[in-house]
């Protein structure tokens, strides 16, 4: 049994949640979202970063979800992985929704002019309004933990499917570049779909981004083969290309056909390129990754430990300092970046703090005992 650790997997897994960070905290800037905390200003420079990075954030970390399953499943049956994934993901989901969330919801009230006594009393009776957005109680950025679990669950029939047939099937596909072309069945399911998706991330409106992350989590799934990274690394100029081509034409669409009908062709085919290009930028971030990330190091394992709890807090510790930095009379930038790394020291630090109990541990979906992550022992989110 191979026992190589995947650096750059490490790596790229922990960078995408460091752009995550700085996603979550432009939008506070940026135009053309419905994130809790608004600046009075806003930045078009911003808008542009938010849209680029928009296109391929979660997909990156779905994959890189499918490939840990990949892994996980090479060591422990179908039950005990059920129960693994319970255990990873539906604990830090449901305390998430008690403890991590809630304060979002605060703080965007009072962003609304809403009045409480105290977030205590905000707390009490958050459970008798509904939920979100109308009421009080709601998952948030945590529908990325909700969505992966049904994934998980779901997925296990397709699991033994896929590695029956894997070697076979994956050979025929990867030799004739089948990988690449897989980015057009992706977009044919998000052009159906997304007319009939109002983009809340609820499932039932999210049709089109909950089957797209879904395929995209397979993938991970089937392509997990030491071959296939060097395949992806082979081929990085054409995929880089196909990107910038994709990316630039998406953009030329964005600024010149800002009214958009949802179902006309213009819109169905901004869909359509916007959804390959997430899953070819997917493939070349897995090649920049292979090729420039692929070294150790003493602090790697103790980074991607941190992942999920980091993710889990983020975006509350970004609109709990964003709801008073938008107050304060900074330049946007100084606001964007202030927030943005204070998030990263500040996730940082209580990720230190939480991984030194077995409860909080727990509650964080963490191991009982950190690890290091190697091929043999991989259980990446």
């Amino acid at each position: 049994m191979e026992t190589q650790r995947l650096y750059y997997i490490d790596r790229l897994r922990f960078l995408a949640v460091i752009v995550l960070i700085f996603f979550h905290s432009a939008l506070i800037f940026a135009a053309q979202s419905n994130f809790p905390i608004k600046n009075n200003e806003l930045s078009a420079l911003i808008e542009e970063f938010v849209f680029f990075i928009h296109g391929w954030r979660l997909g990156l970390l779905f994959f890189i979800s499918g490939v840990g399953t990949s892994f996980a499943l090479q060591f422990r049956n179908n039950s005990d992985y059920i129960k693994e994934r319970l255990k990873r993901l539906l604990i830090p989901l449901l305390f998430g929704v008690l403890v991590i969330v809630p304060p979002q919801i605060y703080f965007e009230r009072l962003s609304q002019g809403f009045a409480f006594e105290s977030f205590g009393s905000f707390y009490l009776q958050s459970f008798s309004t509904g939920f979100y957005p109308y009421g009080n109680i709601s998952w948030n950025h945590l529908w990325f933990v909700a969505y992966l679990l049904i994934y998980s669950i779901l997925s296990v029939p397709l699991f033994t499917l896929i590695k029956k047939h894997k070697a076979e099937v994956m050979e025929k596909i990867m030799s004739k570049g089948g990988v690449f072309l897989y980015a057009i069945p992706l977009a044919i399911v998000v052009v159906l779909l997304k007319p009939h998706s109002l983009g809340v991330q609820n499932i039932v409106n999210d049709l089109a981004m909950f089957f797209f992350y879904w395929l995209v989590f397979l993938a991970g799934f089937a392509i997990n083969q030491k071959k296939y990274w060097q395949y992806f690394e082979n081929k990085l100029i054409p995929l880089s290309v196909a990107v910038v081509l994709l990316t630039t034409l998406s953009y030329f669409i964005k600024w010149n056909f800002p009214q958009m009908e949802k179902g006309d062709f213009v819109y169905n085919t901004f869909n359509f390129i916007k959804a390959a290009n997430s899953w070819l930028w997917i493939l070349t971030l897995l090649a920049l990754a292979k090729k420039y990330m692929n070294t150790s190091g003493k602090f790697l394992s103790l980074l991607n430990e941190s992942v999920y709890p980091v993710y889990i807090l983020h975006q509350t510790v970004i609109i709990c300092l964003g709801y008073f930095v938008v107050q304060q009379n900074w330049s946007i930038g100084i606001k964007f970046f202030f927030i943005t790394f204070a998030t990263i020291i500040i996730c940082w630090l209580l990720f230190l703090l939480l991984r030194l109990t077995k409860f909080t541990r727990v509650c964080f979906g963490l191991a009982e005992k950190s690890c290091a992550v190697t091929i043999k022992k991989q259980t990446l989110l």
